[in-house]
């Protein structure tokens, strides 16, 4: 009563003042949002000729292997629940840490693996729920790409790529449901099954066996969702990365009979992001930006002797890489550039 009692008795002149106030915030609200969130992507780029170097690289097509809400950690301070990612590290390939940045989600971390950009600020304008402007991706400047996994992940890219050149299968999203009521890892055994479904079924293709820059994404959804559900320290969790170990070992195999075993095919394991041990991520904790990353197959270099972070895992050298620079790697091509420092073959 008393504040209505004092808005009554305010002049004219104080109104005025009042809303001027009111103006010059919003105007400044307008200039940071204008001057902080405002996009760095050209949304033009994506329909440019690549800007790679389109000569013949070491390998002809990429197995992605991306385990979503998978951190560092529960990959290294346990090594008997990932038996082939560790002969990865001691005897095929590269391996380390992968570091992203805020916020630490899947579709930020996803663009930043296939986008080589962080997250783009005008994304605050969807509720961080995609990007706002178009973007270019590694799967855009491949020839062919499949993809299997959630419907949360692998629209995105369809829908940035060349309409059609994105090939995409994903479970319903009750099937999701019922899998996280059931065992939630049969998330991932789906993703393996299409997979493995799929390399049968063109076993007389010629042109798929043939073709060049061909890219298979496998989006793994099972253990971030046993992290969220069962937090990263519970049997159900390490459960979860034990079939995802299998399957990813599984896969090279059906990969490598596929192709003949030529030596072309390239792997890569990683995470989108991390997780606390009370199952939650998007904020800056070292287990939210810490994810692990292997590299192995072709053009890759044998393991190193050298330093390691994580000696009760592998005694060959480790390496520390930025989670954007891993769409450079992506490129199937002889383009330079960090990651091609540490884990190519010298030419």
């Amino acid at each position: 009563m008393i504040y209505n009692e004092e808005t009554a008795k305010m002049s004219k002149n104080d109104l005025w003042e009042l809303l001027f106030a009111l103006v010059i915030h919003l105007l400044f609200v307008c200039s940071v949002f204008d001057i902080y969130f405002c996009s760095p992507v050209i949304s033009s780029e994506r329909h440019h000729s690549p800007k790679y170097d389109t000569k013949a690289g070491p390998a002809k097509r990429l197995v992605l292997f991306v385990a979503d809400g998978l951190r560092a950690q529960s990959v290294f301070d346990y090594p008997e629940r990932t038996p082939f990612l560790r002969k990865v590290a001691n005897s095929l390939g590269g391996y380390g840490v992968s570091h992203t940045k805020l916020p630490t989600e899947s579709r930020p971390g996803h663009v930043a693996l296939i986008g080589g950009m962080f997250e783009d600020p005008s994304a605050i304008t969807k509720g961080w729920q995609e990007n706002p402007v178009d973007f270019d991706t590694v799967f855009n400047q491949s020839q062919n790409v499949w993809s299997w996994g959630s419907p949360d992940i692998l629209p995105i890219f369809a829908k940035t790529a060349t309409k059609g050149k994105v090939r995409t299968e994903m479970y319903a999203p009750e099937v999701e449901t019922f899998f996280e009521h059931q065992d939630i890892s049969k998330l991932d055994t789906w993703v393996f099954d299409k997979v493995g479904a799929f390399l049968r079924n063109n076993a007389d293709n010629e042109v798929l066996r043939r073709s060049d820059r061909t890219i298979l994404f496998l989006h793994l959804l099972g253990l971030d969702t046993n992290g969220h559900s069962n937090k990263p320290h519970s049997p159900q969790f390490e459960h979860n990365l034990r079939i995802v170990d299998q399957g990813v070992q599984e896969v090279v195999r059906q990969c490598e009979s596929f192709w003949g075993h030529d030596g072309r095919t390239a792997y890569i394991f990683t995470s989108d992001h991390g997780m606390t041990d009370w199952g939650s991520h998007g904020a800056g904790m070292d287990h939210e930006t810490q994810t692990p990353i292997f590299v192995w197959g072709g053009g890759i270099r044998a393991p190193q002797v050298g330093r390691t972070s994580v000696p009760q895992f592998s005694s060959m050298k480790s390496h520390d890489v930025n989670q954007t620079d891993v769409s450079q790697l992506l490129f199937l091509s002889r383009r330079r550039n960090n990651l091609y420092e540490i884990f190519r073959l010298p030419h």
